[in-house]
């Protein structure tokens, strides 16, 4: 029942969240909640390679505060994934927030690594890893590259899931307008149709 300030859910207890938001990422918990949930914390560099892995447990107990604040720093480079210890439900957790800005590529080596991001992202869906490719799909939107965003946000989309032959991955439409969103601004063929259709389902 726990939900986070940022991020958003890639499976049951496990979220990605992006470093820029760790220094001041909230959990929430249910008024009254205690107990103890041991949490494993990994940082993703770009190419998918695990940099630094570590654990902590997380302990409420009666009477303390049901919001815990990250104060850590994090490490210039990379993404985050938190996972929790215990299965927790991905439908009672928090609705995601907004992506953050893009900043359009500027450098030919910045379009260039945000292309490999893409196609890591595009072996992972093909090999039916839906919440590894979102990572590496969010990375290169992230850098500004439509293709990705567009990537993205069907793998949120119930219609691009279906067509993916996608089996136990949740759709969510609200992250997928607003990737679908990010896409049309960027530039991307396709995204205002999607989100026409995806206007006219709701």
């Amino acid at each position: 029942m726990a939900a986070l300030s940022e991020g958003y859910v890639i499976g049951a207890g496990s979220w990605a969240v992006p470093l820029h938001a760790l220094r001041d990422l909230k959990i929430s918990l249910p008024v009254g909640a205690t107990g103890r949930s041991d949490v494993a914390i990994l940082l993703i560099a770009g190419d998918g390679t695990v940099l630094v892995e570590t654990q902590t447990t997380l302990t409420v107990s009666a009477g303390r505060p049901a919001v815990s604040q990250a104060k850590e720093r994090p490490p210039p480079a990379g993404a985050a994934m938190l996972r929790a210890g215990a299965p927790m439900d991905a439908g009672a957790l928090k609705e995601p927030t907004a992506p953050p800005a893009v900043v359009p590529p500027s450098l030919p080596h910045d379009r260039e690594n945000a292309m490999r991001l893409f196609a890591r992202g595009n072996e992972r869906l093909e090999e039916g890893n839906v919440s590894a490719a979102r990572l590496f799909f969010e990375r290169a939107a992230e850098a500004g590259l439509p293709q990705a965003a567009m990537a993205l946000a069907a793998t949120f989309d119930a219609a691009e899931l279906d067509r993916l032959n996608a089996r136990g991955v949740r759709p969510d439409s609200k992250q997928a307008r607003q990737w679908y969103e990010r896409a049309r601004q960027l530039g991307a063929s396709g995204a205002e149709e999607r989100l026409r259709r995806l206007g006219a389902s709701n």
